[in-house]
C-alpha cells in the first residue's frame, strides 16, 4: 500500500503546485485588468475634461472681447474708449485661437456638425467685430446701433452654440465612463469565475490531504494488515 500513499503524496505535490500557479495567474490578471482601467479612465478624464474647461473659458474671453468692443465705443472719457480699443486686438486673437481648438476637439470627437456651426459662429461674429472697428473712434455709438447690435445678437449665437456643445460633450462623457463601467463589470465577472478555479483546487488538496491523513492512521493503526501483499 506504500505505493498508493506515494502516488496520492505526488498528487498532492502537485495539486499545490497547481494552486500556487494559479493564483500567480489571477494575480497576474487582476493587475492587468486594473492596469486596463486605469488608463482608460485616464485617457477619458484627460481627453474630455480639458475640452469642456475650454468652453468655459472660451465663453469667458469671448464675453470679456465684447465688453471691450462695447466700451470702445460706449465709454464717455476718450481715455477710456483708447484703453478698451487698445485691448481688443489680443482678446480677438485669443478668442480665435481658442475657438479653432474647440472646434477642432469637437470634430475629433465626431460631431462634424457642431465642430462646423461653432466655425461659422464666430466667423460672422468676428466680421461684425470688422465692423465695429470701421466706426470713427471720437464718436459715442449707442448699443441699438449697427454694428454693435449685430455683434451682440451674434454673441447670443454664440452662447447657444457652446452650450449645445457643453451638452453634447457631456453626454458623450458619461456614454463613455457608462462604457467603461460595463467593460469593468464584465472584468470582474471573468475575474470571478476564475477565482473558483483556485477554490476548486483547495477543495480537492484538501480532500486528498484527509485521505492521506486517514490511510496514514489505518496503516498505523494495523501495520500488521498494512504489510500484508
Amino acid at each position: 500500500m506504500s505505493h498508493i500513499f506515494g502516488h496520492s503524496l505526488r498528487q498532492l505535490r502537485f495539486l499545490v503546485f497547481v494552486l500556487a500557479a494559479s493564483n500567480l495567474i489571477l494575480g497576474a490578471i487582476s493587475a492587468y485588468f486594473l492596469y486596463d482601467n486605469d488608463n482608460a479612465y485616464t485617457l477619458l478624464f484627460d481627453r474630455h475634461v480639458p475640452v469642456l474647461g475650454k468652453t468655459l473659458r472660451l465663453v469667458e474671453r469671448t464675453s470679456t472681447l465684447q465688453r471691450n468692443v462695447v466700451n470702445s465705443h460706449l465709454l464717455p472719457g476718450a481715455l477710456e474708449r483708447t484703453e478698451a480699443t487698445r485691448k481688443v486686438p489680443a482678446l480677438r486673437l485669443e478668442v480665435g485661437h481658442l475657438a479653432r481648438e474647440v472646434s477642432g476637439d469637437l470634430k475629433q470627437f465626431g460631431n462634424m456638425e457642431l465642430g462646423n456651426e461653432l466655425d461659422r459662429r464666430y466667423d460672422a461674429y468676428f466680421g461684425s467685430l470688422e465692423k465695429c472697428a470701421s466706426l470713427p473712434p471720437d464718436r459715442i455709438v449707442q448699443l441699438h446701433e449697427a454694428p454693435l447690435s449685430e455683434s451682440r445678437a451674434l454673441l447670443g449665437d454664440i452662447h447657444v452654440a457652446i452650450e449645445k456643445s457643453n451638452t453634447w460633450l457631456e453626454q458623450k462623457f458619461q456614454s463613455l465612463s457608462d462604457e467603461l463601467t460595463d467593460r469593468t463589470q464584465r472584468k470582474v465577472t471573468i475575474l470571478g469565475g476564475l477565482a473558483l478555479w483556485p477554490l476548486l483546487v483547495v477543495v480537492v488538496v484538501l480532500a486528498l490531504a484527509v485521505s492521506l491523513v486517514s490511510f496514514f492512521l489505518l496503516v498505523n493503526r494495523h501495520p500488521a494488515t498494512a504489510s500484508e501483499p
